[in-house]
């Protein structure tokens, strides 16, 4: 996961976070920390494979600048009903940053979060 995230961040500027806390520049045991930190938040453990498989689509897509919760989005996608795959799911749901990767960043990151309906949204910083 270390490379990828590295990647993301160094290729795409995407901050990857877990329910907040930043994933990037971190060490494999604080990694680890994070993913059982988010027990407290939804009461359960954030699977590590879970997480590898979200940094493996996405690095796949062309993506802005963005500050990507993958707990969120593992939630989103476990919760969603809409059949098809997680690159797919990914592509619907981030597409503010997908599609619009071509625009000038000097607004700041986009800001991607799951909202408390289930649905991802994201604003402009």
């Amino acid at each position: 996961m270390v490379p990828l995230i590295g990647r993301l961040f160094r290729s795409h500027g995407v901050i990857t976070a877990v329910y907040g806390r930043s994933l990037v520049n971190k060490s494999v045991k604080t990694i680890l920390k994070i993913h059982r930190f988010a027990r407290q938040i939804d009461g359960t453990d954030l699977p590590t494979g879970h997480t590898l498989a979200l940094l493996q689509a996405l690095i796949r897509l062309d993506l802005a600048p963005a500050l990507i919760d993958l707990a969120e989005l593992d939630r989103a996608y476990r919760e969603s009903t809409q059949s098809g795959s997680l690159e797919e799911f990914l592509r619907r749901e981030l597409a503010p940053i997908v599609e619009n990767h071509q625009r000038p960043h000097a607004s700041g990151p986009t800001l991607c979060c799951t909202g408390s309906d289930g649905s991802v949204g994201s604003s402009r910083a």
